[in-house]
């Protein structure tokens, strides 16, 4: 039985988008924040996250007019499972990033960050009427890539030896998705 959807912004088949909110952040979300396991993946997460710090982060992007900060909550449950932001927003350019975290680890691996990346991914194109997006991530991070390149994303860059992480260097990819080259993506599948 799914529990009660709150406040929820786009909804998918297993995952809807809420609002992030302050009152999100409890140990659980603070735990994430401090995972090894996905530290390495994400440059925001180099150093020991505090609550406070954490508090800071998230009410700083949530009253800027140039971020879209979700909660992403797993609808059979109503959990808090992540989270995924779009921006900073370029309004001028049309373009922006965005960037995802499957923070409950038995929820990694499952499909989630791709549905909802596939939902803000709509939004951003189709709603906000943005030109084209961003994503980033290491190039050891398969997982992110090959799910970008299902939403149609593509490499444009790699920048060599940009991330130290785990005692070495790493390359950075960035991959980009315009709107003509979603809605042609979109057609083919």
């Amino acid at each position: 039985m799914e529990s009660q959807i709150k406040n929820s912004f786009l909804s998918g088949n297993r995952i809807y988008l809420r609002p992030l909110e302050l009152t999100d952040i409890n140990d659980e979300y603070i735990s994430w924040m401090n995972d090894v396991a996905l530290s390495g993946f994400i440059p925001s997460m180099t150093f020991p996250v505090r609550r406070q710090s954490l508090e800071n982060y998230v009410e700083s992007n949530i009253n800027n007019p140039d971020v879209v900060f979700f909660a992403i909550v797993e609808k059979s449950s109503g959990t808090h499972i992540g989270n995924i932001k779009l921006g900073p927003i370029n309004w001028i350019d049309r373009n922006a990033e965005f960037g995802r975290l499957i923070g409950r680890t038995e929820n990694r691996a499952k499909g989630y960050g791709s549905e909802a990346a596939n939902l803000v991914v709509n939004y951003a194109l189709n709603v906000l009427n943005l030109h084209k997006l961003f994503v980033s991530s290491l190039a050891s991070n398969s997982a992110a890539i090959s799910s970008n390149k299902k939403l149609g994303f593509e490499v444009e860059a790699v920048i060599k030896e940009k991330r130290f992480t785990n005692g070495k260097y790493e390359d950075i990819v960035i991959m980009g998705l315009s709107k003509d080259s979603f809605h042609l993506y979109q057609k083919k599948v």
